[in-house]
């Protein structure tokens, strides 16, 4: 599929769209209040979001007395049993996410900036690290991302039809430079940015693996920017995995022209809400609250 066939375009902030960013932004302050409150609350659910379901399923099980970096440190090597595979993974997400945010020094400037951000996201990541070792762009030489079977058995995600489940290796620039244009120059609210430039990125298939990695790091990095606190980015990266398949269908849709760049934005914007409620039920359930 061709750049020009795509539905795609800039997503405008509607009344509907500045509620919805009103309405995170009340939420993130309300939690940051909170979360700033007690240093040993905050140290609990920034650790428990990072290890969520995944501890009893690393061998090693992991350490929690450790640091916050040598844990996290720690997460991105974790191995184990084969039925936790899923719950390792994404813990391993989650520990570079939280490494990645504390040391504040990538920046987008360029297309190649993606290529940096690619290789942070995918560090040390079994399966991406199997197909492509050194960060590149995908070229009509590799495999047809979801065309091919060679993803879809994973995800039971059927791609639209074989000539347009993502852009033709010769937008794949184009694409990137329009993202990150639109990443650094365009003017709307960050909450919007950091959506809006997910549906280039899964659309342009940049990458031949770790295109999802990658885009949720940069939506994460771009909201972390804009004050986003860790606690509800590694609570984000939970309700974006469990969104997957809504996701993938909002794509297709999008590009099929059935939905909107406003509607894919909004649909992003209510996991970030939803992952601010997870981090305060996840507050009100810590041992610190009920000291």
């Amino acid at each position: 599929m061709r750049i020009t066939d795509t539905a795609w375009r800039t997503p405008a902030l509607t009344p509907e769209l500045g509620e919805l960013v009103d309405l995170a932004r009340k939420s993130e302050r309300e939690l940051q209040l909170r979360l700033g409150q007690d240093d040993a609350r905050r140290a609990y659910v920034v650790r428990r979001l990072i290890v969520g379901n995944a501890a009893d399923a690393c061998d090693p099980r992991l350490d929690m007395r450790l640091p916050l970096e040598e844990l996290c440190e720690q997460a991105v090597e974790a191995r184990g049993p084969l039925d936790g595979g899923t719950e390792r993974k994404h813990l391993r997400e989650r520990a570079r996410l939280c490494l990645h945010l504390s040391r504040g020094l990538w920046q987008l400037g360029a297309p190649d900036d993606l290529l940096e951000l690619w290789d942070i996201a995918t560090r040390r990541e079994p399966l991406v690290r199997n197909v492509i070792d050194e960060p590149r762009w995908r070229t009509a030489d590799d495999p047809v991302p979801f065309t091919g079977g060679r993803m879809t058995w994973l995800f039971g995600v059927q791609p639209l039809r074989p000539e347009c489940a993502t852009a033709d290796p010769r937008d794949i620039g184009p694409i990137v430079e329009s993202t990150v244009s639109f990443v650094c120059d365009s003017g709307l609210p960050p909450e919007l940015v950091a959506f809006g430039a997910s549906f280039p990125m899964f659309f342009a298939h940049p990458f031949v693996d770790g295109n999802g990695h990658t885009s949720r790091l940069l939506a994460c990095d771009t909201l972390h920017k804009a004050g986003y606190s860790s606690a509800t980015l590694l609570a984000l990266l939970d309700r974006l995995h469990e969104s997957r398949l809504e996701i993938s269908q909002m794509i297709k849709d999008v590009v099929m022209g059935n939905a909107s760049s406003e509607e894919f934005v909004a649909f992003y914007l209510g996991r970030l809400t939803a992952a601010q409620e997870a981090v305060m039920e996840l507050l009100d359930s810590s041992p610190a609250a009920s000291r």
